[in-house]
């Protein structure tokens, strides 16, 4: 009985050894022109990870990253490619700042390492396009998804095929990183998540589960399991009154032109998953959609301002003086 104590013991060392806290992940591409065959196209794939810089585990110095290429709409592997680290040195990170905010009691320190892994391929013109892919293991406790577990994470992008791009060619929106942002608990908010496109395509938002990603049956211990020859995308179960069409509650929503989020966020302080798709369209038909997941942070903070009276009169005119 002991040694199987001792065994389970060191057996969940071992998986909490290799969790990374991630915080979010996109994964983007850009086409670079035809590729060296014909009827096939070069793209640079991207994957961005964001991880706490406060979490323990495998630093992302130390990051694999290798993707799964399926073909649509079956999800059957067409390939795999493994993607190399774009920095030198310590691992570039962004945070907010203390006192950049004097309303904010009391500061609330956010703090991501940034890890960008990039590498090109071609890829044969197919009617239905590609689903790119890269599962990870593990995200941290959240507030609003049902744990049961370690919890992981598939990040996937879409490359549209010639039934959804007859002519022409793309490169994927990508988000814009302002993943900084402070929220306090039961308090009125908002933040831009925006995403860019370099086709000038038309952009539109909206709130979507997250996937789950669980590590290899065979080697659980493995943070990055190997693209599975089928993909499948588990959502995330969400914890009741949450979903991933309200990841926030019933009082956050996404503006779905301009990807603004905003709303009263909920009482409880903790983290919460939230996963935002951004669809192209082109001639008024959706080519593609593109998502980014992250973790976001609501703090046990408040937003001091202004106390009003509710309601002020005057008779002398339209104009009121306050401090």
């Amino acid at each position: 009985m002991k040694k199987g104590l001792l065994f389970l013991v060191f057996a969940c060392a071992s998986i909490v050894s290799f969790a990374t806290h991630i915080a979010a992940g996109e994964l983007y591409y850009v086409y670079e022109g035809p590729g060296a065959a014909a009827n096939t196209s070069r793209y640079k794939i991207t994957m961005k990870l964001f991880r706490d810089c406060s979490s323990v585990g495998q630093d992302l110095n130390a990051e694999g990253v290798t993707i799964g290429i399926y073909n649509n709409p079956a999800l059957s592997r067409h390939t795999t490619l493994s993607l190399t680290k774009q920095w030198t040195g310590a691992v570039p990170s962004i945070q907010n700042t203390n006192g950049a905010n004097p309303c904010l009691s009391p500061f609330v320190s956010i703090c991501y390492h940034v890890g960008t892994f990039s590498n090109s391929i071609d890829l044969p013109n197919t009617p239905g396009g590609y689903t790119l892919a890269w599962v990870r293991f593990t995200r941290t406790a959240l507030e609003n998804v049902v744990a049961g577990g370690f919890i992981g994470a598939t990040f996937i992008t879409q490359i549209p095929g010639t039934t959804q791009l007859p002519s022409g060619t793309n490169n994927s929106a990508q988000f814009v990183t302002k993943d900084t942002s402070t929220i306090c608990k039961n308090t009125s908010f908002s933040i831009d998540f925006s995403a860019t496109d370099s086709n000038g395509d038309s952009l539109s938002y909206a709130f979507t589960s997250a996937y789950d990603g669980t590590p290899d049956p065979a080697n659980p211990t493995n943070p990055s399991p190997p693209p599975p020859l089928t993909l499948s995308l588990p959502s995330l179960n969400y914890t009741t009154g949450y979903s991933g069409a309200a990841p926030l509650g019933p009082g956050v929503t996404i503006n779905p032109q301009t990807g603004i989020i905003s709303g009263v966020a909920p009482t409880v302080p903790d983290y919460y998953v939230i996963c935002v798709v951004v669809s192209e369209w082109r001639g008024g038909v959706r080519i593609y959609k593109h998502s980014k997941d992250f973790i976001l942070k609501v703090g046990d903070c408040s937003m001091t301002g202004a106390e009003l009276a509710p309601s002020y009169i005057t008779c002398d005119g339209f104009s009121w003086t306050f401090q």
